[in-house]
């Protein structure tokens, strides 16, 4: 992807939203703009970078990225897509951003949805934001979301929860994993969904945001930690949510533990 790609796109928050809501539209809300897509469309949902996005944006349609598309012309992605995106533009544009993964709260009411997100550096208020860059006005009004109770470009705390921040409390008992998970596929819920997305906040944290058929032992659903492993990914938990008081235990962690994780691989079941 070339320097200077985002170059036309707006500065601030809403208005980038706005430009990755014209270019990208989710799977699961094709039926709000009356869209049946072809597989080819919509196995775009596991493009892998955000290069791989821009290209197939471009295929689909050659014109300026910050043109308005009608929604059959945007690519079919998911959250992770999303969120990847919005910090590929604001890192371009010199703001420090990462990508997030665990679960939010405001998609179905006492479920601990399955969710990526962006959080940015504000220089101003001196803190990290949370941004969600996926819901646009027909999935907000689809959800039953309170504008005024939810701003999606400053998350507020208990909106959405880190991976680690759900494996603490499931390991303390203080949630039940059978809340947890992607809520629209019987069986996408539960332990093992809730250490997936806490090893893939991990990754995300060390600019490799996998998909979901990228795995290893412990993320997947039929591998049964043991003690040993429970305990390290205890640790890993701790340094995810205490990556900004603590960054240099996390940065040491990463370069000298990853031996300690099992490769990922192409889960092709």
């Amino acid at each position: 992807m070339k320097k200077g790609t985002f170059s036309s796109f707006s500065n601030d928050i809403p208005g980038i939203r706005d430009t990755i809501h014209h270019l990208l539209i989710h799977p699961e809300v094709l039926h709000l703009y009356n869209l049946n897509l072809p597989s080819d469309r919509i196995s775009d949902r596991s493009l892998k970078t955000v290069s791989n996005i821009i290209g197939r944006i471009r295929q689909i349609k050659k014109q300026p990225l910050p043109v308005y598309r009608d929604p059959a012309d945007r690519v079919v992605n998911i959250c992770r897509q999303f969120a990847m995106f919005l910090c590929s533009v604001l890192r371009e544009k010199g703001i420090p951003a990462r990508c997030r993964c665990g679960f939010a709260t405001y998609f179905v009411n006492g479920w601990f949805e399955d969710h990526w997100i962006c959080e940015y550096w504000n220089k101003k208020e001196k803190r990290w934001l949370m941004v969600d860059p996926q819901l646009d006005d027909l999935q907000i009004l689809e959800c039953h979301i309170d504008r005024d109770n939810l701003n999606l470009t400053d998350l507020l705390p208990g909106s959405f929860f880190p991976g680690g921040a759900i494996w603490k409390m499931y390991r303390q008992g203080l949630i039940s994993g059978q809340l947890c998970g992607f809520s629209l596929e019987k069986g996408d819920q539960g332990e093992w969904y809730i250490r997936g997305n806490m090893l893939r906040d991990y990754f995300a944290l060390n600019k490799m945001e996998y998909t979901y058929r990228e795995i290893n032992n412990l993320m997947d659903r039929n591998y049964l930690p043991n003690e040993e492993e429970l305990l390290l990914l205890d640790k890993i938990a701790d340094l995810t949510l205490g990556i900004n008081s603590n960054f240099n235990d996390f940065i040491s962690f990463a370069e000298q533990g990853q031996n300690l994780l099992p490769a990922v691989r192409e889960n092709n079941k």
